[in-house]
């Protein structure tokens, strides 16, 4: 199976988007006012800002 698309909702969206550039060194695609993309082989992997903390985790 291959994944091509994730979208998740971040609380802390500049804490995610330092977490997985600077030290995942995931390739920042997309940067938004509230959102950002990066690049994990060939899954794009979408961040949007979400109003309260989400009840899910994703690891890489």
């Amino acid at each position: 199976m291959k994944i091509y698309r994730v979208q998740l909702n971040a609380f802390h969206i500049d804490k995610m988007k330092d977490f997985y550039t600077k030290l995942l060194q995931m390739e920042l695609i997309y940067q938004g006012e509230n959102s950002f993309a990066v690049l994990e082989g060939t899954t794009r992997v979408y961040f949007e800002k979400g109003d309260t903390p989400p009840h899910y985790h994703v690891c890489f």
